[in-house]
């Protein structure tokens, strides 16, 4: 009898620690898990593309630079002429219109509207998405601006 109970004992322990295994294999998968879908705005991007008369257009002014600062909620952007900076904040993948001031410096060089549509782009943006290395902005459904981060 007392074999039996050592026996039972013994079961009882062993099905307890391989409990304890699993969810502590659950557990960090899913901390995993969690980790890896973490999203962070903050980076260094370049314009991609953006809204140009109801069609997504690519970009091809390559001294674009779009800084963002999630912690301080930040935005600086130079798209061609003048400096772009602002504030935001976000919720999810919602955010909130930014607040934006802009030099106003003359700039010949630039024969497109560019700038001029970025600035009413950024503006319009109410949520955004991530991934593989782009950031996306659209206002409700509409695509708006694609970013791509710089390594």
């Amino acid at each position: 009898m007392e074999t039996k109970y050592n026996y039972i004992h013994i079961m009882k322990k062993g099905f307890l620690l391989f409990l304890l295994i699993i969810a502590t294999a659950f557990f960090l998968f899913a901390k995993k898990k969690r980790s890896q879908h973490k999203m962070t705005l903050s980076g260094i991007y370049t314009l991609l593309e953006q809204m140009n008369n109801s069609h997504l257009m690519f970009v091809s002014y390559p001294k674009t630079k779009i800084t963002i600062d999630e912690q301080k909620s930040t935005i600086h952007c130079y798209v061609g002429c003048n400096s772009i900076a602002g504030q935001f904040k976000t919720k999810g993948n919602a955010i909130a219109p930014l607040h934006l001031s802009v030099t106003e410096m003359i700039c010949p060089e630039l024969t497109d509207d560019l700038e001029e549509k970025f600035i009413s782009n950024l503006n319009l943006i109410n949520r955004f998405t991530y991934s593989e290395g782009q950031l996306y902005l659209y206002n409700k459904e509409q695509l708006l601006i694609v970013l791509k981060k710089k390594n």
